[in-house]
């Protein structure tokens, strides 16, 4: 297990996987290790959203998206001396809270997080239609953002920026992290 946990949340788009990398690069990369949520992600074998359309799509904006039991393992397993956790619900889940010595909220406005988002989606999926990426957007990650994520804001130790100076950023919390740290 490793010595230290944290914790880095925040909604989709928000900076989270950026600023999680940028963290590592900060610190002794070599030491530490980034484990991020979607890897964990169930797909198809998950939660199904029917959208307006009447199309069914995996809902990747529930808990239940998640394979935590798999997660705890793989981080139980872990020897890295630093584990960065980021992903949509990584403040979510009551079983990861205290193993985290530090906890992060990456805060970014709705309408950043929205743009972001059709771009990512867009670049991943040149096929699919910007309308249908818009409607999952509407009707999958913002009443899953609502209902999970922003909730689990108030479980941080630390709000951050996610549209600043994300090297500024890194280097600060990095240096938080490394005060936390077991001697």
């Amino acid at each position: 297990m490793p010595s230290t946990i944290v914790g880095i949340g925040g909604g989709s788009c928000s900076g989270k996987s950026t600023l999680a990398k940028a963290v590592q690069e900060a610190l002794a990369p070599a030491a530490c290790q980034v484990i991020s949520t979607d890897t964990y992600m169930l797909g198809d074998k998950g939660p199904k959203i029917t959208l307006s359309t009447g199309e069914e799509w995996p809902n990747m904006n529930s808990p239940l998206s998640t394979d935590l039991p798999r997660l705890l393992e793989d981080l139980q397993n872990s020897n890295a001396e630093i584990v960065l956790i980021e992903g949509l619900m990584a403040l979510h889940f009551q079983e990861l809270l205290p193993r985290y010595a530090l906890k992060i909220f990456v805060d970014t406005d709705a309408p950043t997080r929205a743009i972001r988002r059709m771009v990512r989606s867009i670049q991943r999926m040149p096929d699919t239609e910007p309308e249908w990426i818009g409607r999952y957007y509407l009707e999958c990650a913002v009443p899953g953002h609502e209902a999970f994520i922003e909730p689990s804001r108030r479980n941080a130790d630390l709000i951050v920026h996610g549209n600043g100076d994300t090297l500024r950023t890194a280097n600060l919390l990095s240096r938080l992290i490394s005060s936390v740290r077991p001697e």
